[in-house]
């Protein structure tokens, strides 16, 4: 593995940076890679080999695993019966 430097880095951008990190419950270096990999296509998501799998890791790891379902107002019973007149 290699290391850089990044210099000149907005005060925004870095603050930015530690709260999604925090958030995604991981170092700033980790959240860093992360964003670059994905920016970088490093993983080949955009090769159409397996994108569906690829997008489905990056909702995972974005913490969008499981949406909430909204719970129905009136049952399904209850409905009136669509007319076609």
């Amino acid at each position: 593995m290699t290391s850089i430097t990044i210099r000149k880095l907005k005060p925004q951008t870095k603050a930015a940076l530690r709260l999604t990190a925090a958030k995604h419950g991981h170092s700033m270096e980790e959240e860093a890679r992360q964003i670059l990999d994905a920016a970088l296509d490093v993983n080949g998501l955009n090769s159409g080999d397996d994108w569906v799998l690829g997008l489905r890791q990056l909702l995972i790891d974005a913490g969008v695993d499981a949406l909430p379902i909204p719970v129905r107002e009136k049952d399904i019973a209850e409905r009136p019966i669509p007319t076609f007149d």
